[in-house]
């Protein structure tokens, strides 16, 4: 579930208590990046998985109370070098791992293939947003990418 940065001012404790029943795998950035700091002092018995607050490895020590998940996205990050040193050094610290991307083509799509097969929550789903994607683009069926 992606909260988009938008659940300033709501009672955070007691929302996520009532989501629990419907068995949600994570909550993507629930609070604005540059207010987040107040994730680290409530209880989330839903993984929380950071987005907008974690561009590179740099943010990553800061996180560590806040988040038990990243969102890595090539377009963010810098490209793919950066991505699988951000996936490394995330594991690394206990972090679980989305793939997510901006709005693009199945070729962005295919440059995040080598984080997406080790992540937890896979979404590349750029190119559905389209209204036409490269000739020889991925494929979505059921909730499956296929190349």
């Amino acid at each position: 579930m992606d909260a988009n940065e938008a659940w300033s001012g709501l009672d955070l404790e007691s929302l996520f208590q009532e989501l629990l029943p419907y068995n949600i795998a994570m909550i993507e950035q629930p609070l604005p990046s540059d207010n987040d700091e107040l994730l680290s002092s409530i209880a989330h018995p839903i993984p929380l998985c950071a987005d907008e607050s974690l561009h590179t490895r740099k943010e990553l020590s800061k996180l560590r109370e806040r988040y038990e998940m990243i969102n890595i996205k090539l377009d963010k990050t810098g490209g793919l070098t950066e991505a699988l040193l951000l996936e490394k050094e995330a594991r690394e610290l206990g972090f679980s791992i989305m793939v997510g991307c901006m709005l693009g083509t199945s070729i962005a799509m295919k440059a995040a293939l080598p984080v997406a097969t080790r992540a937890e929550i896979v979404d590349l789903d750029g190119p559905v947003l389209l209204g036409q994607d490269e000739e020889n683009g991925l494929k979505y069926h059921s909730g499956q990418l296929h190349l």
